[in-house]
């Protein structure tokens, strides 16, 4: 008897507490939303980068950029030797100012140096590098 009564009143409660759960349920859903909305935005971020980096690596023209380091120094200090995607040089006799003219262009052409040693020699440098791409 006291149950129908309070009926209306457990009712109410019992439809605020379902309310509660859902609003809870919700919630939870939308945050997973937004979370994952964030890592897919991050995602595409990366997959736009590696399709830049592709375009700029997959450059047939690379190697002639490349290669215009060869122009930079007298054929007589230079050992050149390529071998598919790779390049190995070494140069003696080397001023302080063609050292930095073939690091800077090393630098600029987006290559992957493997190997890349400068000894000072007396008044002259002798460098080798290796590199590919």
């Amino acid at each position: 008897m006291i149950w129908k009564r309070y009926q209306n009143e457990l009712m109410v409660a019992g439809a605020l507490v379902l309310a509660l759960l859902a609003w809870g349920y919700k919630s939870m859903q939308h945050t997973s939303v937004v979370a994952e909305s964030r890592h897919m935005a991050r995602d595409v971020v990366a997959l736009e980068e590696i399709a830049g980096l592709q375009k700029i690596w997959g450059d047939k023209h690379l190697f002639k950029k490349l290669e215009s380091a060869k122009k930079i120094i007298p054929p007589s200090k230079m050992t050149w030797k390529k071998e598919g995607n790779k390049v190995s040089a070494s140069l003696r006799g080397l001023l302080p100012s063609e050292v930095n003219r073939i690091t800077t262009k090393l630098l600029n052409v987006p290559v992957q140096i493997r190997q890349l040693k400068v000894e000072k020699q007396g008044s002259v440098y002798k460098m080798e590098f290796s590199c590919k791409w």
